[in-house]
């Protein structure tokens, strides 16, 4: 049976709004600074300032890719579960999936980003904790968070919204 193509929001938490634009208004600020320090510089220091230049735009091109990979939405079809991203998306298969379940932010125990975003746009990446262990995170909040194993083992946890919608429409895709 098929139940055809569902969409779910990625919803994002204060927090999520507040980190994003903390960083996004110090990135501002700081490179401001170090342009306006540009226009201060000795004009014979030409690799000073093309240094200086170089610098004031590493930050915003690093959290432009960032963007790339943040989610922005979750789809269930017939065949798999998919992360919505601007960069390539992240497709989980029905089949490979072992255990679908909710989880509270609880269930993560503390929690390290190895490689990501730990709240820019969102919390994205490989993740470590001392309940799960080593898993990926596509997350937007901690209220709607979802846990799938995959039958190697491997564990993502998603925020879609509503969580219990999302895995009702997962389980109803599985057969």
């Amino acid at each position: 049976m098929s139940i055809g193509v569902r969409r779910f929001a990625a919803a994002w938490s204060a927090v999520t709004w507040l980190i994003t634009l903390v960083v996004i208004g110090v990135v501002v600020v700081v490179v401001g600074s170090v342009l306006s320090r540009v226009e201060n510089a000795s004009p014979e220091d030409t690799a000073g300032r093309a240094a200086l230049i170089a610098v004031a735009f590493v930050v915003p091109v690093v959290l432009l890719i960032a963007v790339v990979f943040a989610p922005l939405g979750y789809t269930v079809d017939d065949v798999g579960t998919i992360v919505n991203r601007m960069g390539p998306k992240v497709c989980i298969l029905h089949d490979e999936i072992a255990e679908i379940r909710r989880i509270g932010r609880r269930d993560l125990g503390f929690c390290v980003r190895l490689g990501g975003s730990g709240g820019f746009f969102g919390w994205f990446g490989r993740f470590w904790s001392t309940r799960l262990g080593h898993h990926r995170m596509y997350a937007t909040n901690s209220r709607d968070l979802v846990y799938i194993e995959r039958v190697d083992g491997t564990k993502v946890i998603l925020s879609p919204f509503p969580a219990d919608v999302f895995i009702a429409a997962v389980e109803e895709a599985k057969g």
